[in-house]
């Protein structure tokens, strides 16, 4: 009997990198879906996802138009949460998964509307992890918050409500970079080693990653490279405006850059315009995920800096990184305020 196609739901470009990655090397071409409401240039990368031929299906679900309606029953909120939800999906957001055609299904992250659909049908699914290393944890606090809570157990044992970060019980298995430096804050652990899987990466394979997600010809060379990765603090609410996002960027710039030839890579979340802002720098597209400067750049960055991101992680095409501490620009105070913000 043929094996099943797995199932890769991606909200990132980064998570669609991988995906590609994964597809290049399965035995059966995968389905991918895209969370086109939140994946800047999802359009576009869908129709270069197609093209590239890596996928069964390319498809797209855009949760920004299919929240979860609140229903203030409570009594029909207990008994039918799940089928409630599950026909809002398919009828009023137009988009149906048929689980059982898979062998395996792979979420990025499970606080979404579409994991709820699949808990709604009850299908079993790997956890990946959200960003690099981002289960290499000693204690996850919004599980064990979510653990806490009232009835969590009997909730979990029932299937009653939504339950995240792995907690529901049809989650198989939980993947993290490294198992020494995760800590037992959950079950089912699978080591799966992204920077092993880019370093193996071949030179054809490297080719395919390029021409998905490099839109526009990148430069062949250039004298003293610099590279600046920016977070959307403006976005994030860390600072009041655009206006003083871009003040914190020309702090670095002039601080690290004097004598180097200057490449931006925004968040695709960031919405300054940096080639206005800075005319002499060379601004990359903010859709491509930073890990595809590995792969697709002819040369070496001399130097890249970057202000609290995490993209710095997985860069090995710069001869020196530079993690700048956010307290040096933002301050306390708005840092407090994002982390409150960030709790479930």
């Amino acid at each position: 009997m043929p094996s099943k196609p797995d199932l890769f739901v991606c909200h990132t470009a980064y998570q669609t990198f991988i995906s590609c990655i994964r597809a290049m090397r399965a035995a059966q071409k995968p389905d991918i879906v895209l969370a086109s409401g939140v994946l800047p240039g999802a359009g576009a990368l869908a129709a270069r996802l197609e093209r590239s031929g890596l996928f069964g299906r390319v498809l797209a679900f855009n949760e920004q138009q299919s929240h979860s309606p609140l229903y203030k029953n409570p009594v029909l909120v207990l008994l039918l949460q799940h089928p409630m939800h599950r026909r809002h999906i398919e009828k009023y957001g137009h988009f149906r998964l048929d689980f059982a055609r898979y062998g395996r299904v792979y979420f990025y992250n499970d606080w979404n509307e579409l994991c709820r659909y699949a808990q709604d049908c009850h299908a079993p699914y790997i956890l990946c992890e959200d960003a690099f290393s981002g289960h290499t944890l000693p204690n996850h606090p919004w599980r064990d918050r979510q653990a806490a809570r009232p009835f969590y157990r009997l909730r979990r044992a029932l299937g009653y409500g939504y339950l995240y970060w792995g907690g529901y019980k049809r989650t198989v298995g939980i993947e993290t970079e490294d198992l020494a430096r995760t800590g037992p804050w959950a079950e089912h652990f699978i080591p799966d080693s992204k920077a092993a899987l880019f370093a193996s990466l071949t030179p054809a394979e490297k080719q395919r990653l390029t021409a998905i997600f490099v839109a526009t010809p990148l430069p062949a060379a250039a004298p003293k490279p610099f590279l600046l990765l920016t977070r959307p603090y403006a976005a994030d609410g860390l600072v009041p405006d655009i206006d003083a996002q871009l003040a914190i960027f020309r702090r670095v710039l002039a601080g690290y850059a004097a004598g180097y030839t200057v490449f931006i890579k925004p968040h695709p979340r960031d919405e300054a315009d940096y080639a206005a802002a800075f005319p002499d720098a060379v601004v990359l597209d903010k859709t491509m995920p930073s890990e595809v400067l590995n792969v697709a750049f002819p040369f070496r960055f001399a130097r890249a800096v970057t202000v609290g991101s995490s993209a710095l992680n997985t860069l090995t095409c710069a001869d020196e990184k530079l993690l700048l501490p956010e307290s040096d620009y933002i301050s306390e105070e708005a840092q407090a305020d994002y982390c409150r913000r960030q709790s479930f």
